[in-house]
């Protein structure tokens, strides 16, 4: 998707980097507006930031080849956008994304 962009590539200065494989969930709800969606802005806010949950869910890769997105984008900055409610599991899963960043530079 990257090379799609051309030039603007070049402009690419910070990522958030995480992974969502949410590709069947966005098939079944993406475009169409549920029955049950709520009228009342609050309630409406909590039904979408659920679903937005759902198509982005912020989780560590896992396969080596992310890696891949990273040396074509050369970010300057490097966000590891992790979602969890604890601090400790959040560690845990950015030193995961870090050891499989690592791999996929041919380190261990």
């Amino acid at each position: 998707m990257i090379d799609k962009h051309g030039d603007l590539a070049k402009r690419i200065y910070g990522v958030h980097f995480h992974q969502s494989v949410s590709g069947a969930y966005c098939r079944k709800t993406v475009g169409k507006m549920p029955d049950d969606f709520p009228k009342e802005y609050f309630s409406a806010f909590g039904y979408s930031y659920s679903h937005i949950q759902s198509i982005d869910r912020h989780r560590p890769w896992t396969d080596p080849d992310c890696v891949r997105i990273l040396d074509r984008a050369e970010p300057k900055y490097l966000t590891h956008e992790i979602s969890t409610s604890l601090k400790r599991p959040q560690l845990k899963a950015v030193g995961d994304q870090l050891r499989v960043i690592a791999k996929g530079r041919g380190g261990k």
